[in-house]
């Protein structure tokens, strides 16, 4: 969690001078640079039809969808929003449980799912009282919460896949098919955009984003 609460500051002060598209498919590529050797053609013959089916799933809700939703939120919407949003991720993940995995929760759990809730509504009915502006919005918000409904959509597939695949290959897999996705997004971006217009402070958070996701990913199972 201080790694997806660290990225989201960053992501936000990236997506202020570079476009959603563009950052989204360099995260990818900077992160298969890094796990490009995961990719060994003996290791992934042995990945089963069935275990690929779930690594697409993985990949689209939780890499690419959750990409997208969250650069494009927090452009929206407040760092601290993004930030208190972001954190209902365990309660999210436990109703997720509950009504995928037939996992009733416990005393506990229900009260982090209402908390969770709760601040979500707070959240937005203080932005409504406070009036619209230009860094508050309830576009951005929902996109924020759609982001944490795609990475606990991701976590709960993850504990299928961990009983057969290390959680370090699943995270290679998935980012591949994660970079094929976006690279028609973000192609026409990539070829025309101004890169001198950057400055070199930007680039570098840039470079830090992508391997930290990477690296919170190969954590998550």
């Amino acid at each position: 969690m201080l790694l997806v609460g660290s990225n989201i500051g960053v992501g936000k002060s990236v997506v202020a001078f570079i476009p959603v598209s563009l950052f989204a498919l360099l995260r990818f590529v900077i992160a298969m640079t890094v796990l490009w050797p995961l990719l060994r053609p003996a290791k992934i013959r042995m990945v089963k039809r069935g275990e690929w089916v779930n690594l697409f799933q993985q990949a689209f809700f939780g890499t690419f969808m959750f990409t997208l939703l969250m650069l494009n939120g927090v452009q929206r919407t407040s760092a601290v929003a993004a930030g208190v949003i972001t954190n209902t991720i365990p309660a999210v993940v436990a109703l997720f449980s509950w009504f995928f995995l037939k996992e009733r929760p416990n005393g506990r759990a229900l009260i982090s799912i209402v908390l969770a809730i709760a601040g979500v509504v707070v959240i937005n009915v203080a932005q409504g009282v406070a009036g619209a502006s230009q860094d508050t919005s309830l576009l951005g918000n929902l996109m924020v919460l759609g982001a944490v409904c795609c990475e606990s959509y991701y976590l709960i597939l993850s504990r299928r896949l961990t009983q057969t695949l290390p959680a370090i290959d699943i995270c290679a897999y998935t980012h591949f098919f994660g970079l094929l996705l976006m690279l028609p997004l973000g192609f026409s971006a990539l070829v025309s955009f101004d890169y001198s217009s950057v400055s070199l402070s930007v680039w570098s958070l840039v470079l830090w984003y992508g391997p930290r996701q990477a690296s919170f990913r190969s954590g998550c199972g």
